[in-house]
């Protein structure tokens, strides 16, 4: 097992769609830290197209990439279907409360991811939400423990 470090690569979108190839079919990395980069939200569609099929990676922090909901919805759309990643971090992008629907739903799917970093989210009255804690609360299973 291994970790694939990449923060702070100067790593854009045309970058992550070489990665997410390599992402896709990956056995040995377990842990990919792309944080601090440019991937904003058409790199983040890329890698989740790789992490709906990828099944060795176990985390996956993505700080700092200029992402928005869009970018975020299509991690949860990639997540959902995604059975080995137990931890995400996308703290550090612009991303709002509208993200927290499209995490719901990836939460009612996916039932491995149990650690969930989102950083402050863009409300207007600056609402903060656990999304695990709400999931709990709705009788979805998830998890509390690495």
């Amino acid at each position: 097992p291994s970790d694939l470090s990449l923060v702070n690569k100067g790593i854009y979108p045309s970058d992550a769609f070489l990665i997410a190839s390599g992402i896709a079919v990956n056995t040995s990395v377990i842990r990919l830290n792309i944080s601090d980069n440019m991937l904003e939200d058409e790199g983040a569609t890329a890698l989740a197209a790789a992490l709906a099929t990828n099944s060795t990676l176990t985390s996956v922090s993505m700080r700092d990439n200029k992402m928005t909901d869009l970018g975020l919805q299509a991690l949860a759309n990639g997540l959902a279907f995604n059975t080995s990643v137990l931890r995400l971090d996308v703290s550090g992008n612009s991303i709002s409360s509208q993200s927290l629907s499209f995490m719901q739903e990836c939460l009612s799917r996916n039932k491995t991811l149990c650690r969930l970093y989102l950083g402050p989210i863009e409300t207007p009255k600056m609402v903060r939400t656990d999304l695990l804690q709400q999931a709990e609360e709705e009788g979805e299973s998830a998890k509390s423990q690495l």
